[in-house]
């Protein structure tokens, strides 16, 4: 309903700045009603897209701690691993521009992953840091499991490529990447090395 409005609204500011020029290039005075609305007009879509925005933060916003959290526990739980989870985010850094189910995928990839990685290791563990610097909001993400080969570190995120022979798979960090890149985000491997 508000984007009908602002289209609207937008039409009609369109057809007053396109008067306007008119007039101006045809040497005319700029007529009076015409100036007593750009004000009225200026406001009306300046509150429209007030209100759009609005609409879409409720939308397209997550908590990060929140999805962190309610995983590191199911996994937890599930697995019996050692999560170390430290959140340097102030409150409201918290909240990220992202669907919630987006999130929650990207992350229980990162964990399913780990868990994975960790099959033939004794120690599991998980370490999880979320920072914040300038507008960007940073989560570290390392296990105790095998690593990942220098030479696959990119490859990693492609499309169907997986490090584990004859198994599907290989979705997982391919959607991540292309879901956190729609956002504006990345992904990538920092360093690795067995149990690190």
């Amino acid at each position: 309903e508000s984007a009908k409005r602002l289209a609207g609204e937008n039409t009609g500011l369109s057809k007053l700045l396109s008067d306007l020029k008119t007039e101006l290039h045809l040497g005319k005075g700029i007529a009076a009603g015409h100036l007593k609305e750009v004000p009225r007009l200026i406001h009306a879509v300046r509150a429209d897209i007030r209100e759009i925005a609005q609409a879409l933060y409720r939308h397209f916003s997550s908590s990060v701690h929140e999805v962190v959290v309610r995983l590191a526990d199911d996994y937890r739980g599930r697995y019996g691993l050692q999560i170390d989870y430290r959140n340097t985010l102030a409150v409201e850094e918290q909240t990220v521009l992202i669907r919630k189910t987006e999130l929650v995928n990207i992350v229980d990839t990162l964990f399913s992953n780990a868990v994975r990685a960790m099959e033939e290791t004794e120690e599991k563990r998980i370490d999880i840091t979320l920072s914040a610097s300038d507008d960007t909001v940073s989560m570290e993400f390392g296990d105790s499991g095998c690593g990942i080969a220098s030479n696959n570190r990119d490859a990693i995120f492609s499309r169907g490529y997986s490090t584990r022979e004859g198994t599907k798979g290989g979705f997982g960090l391919y959607y991540a990447r292309t879901v956190l890149e729609k956002y504006g985000g990345s992904i990538k491997v920092k360093r690795t090395a067995p149990g690190r």
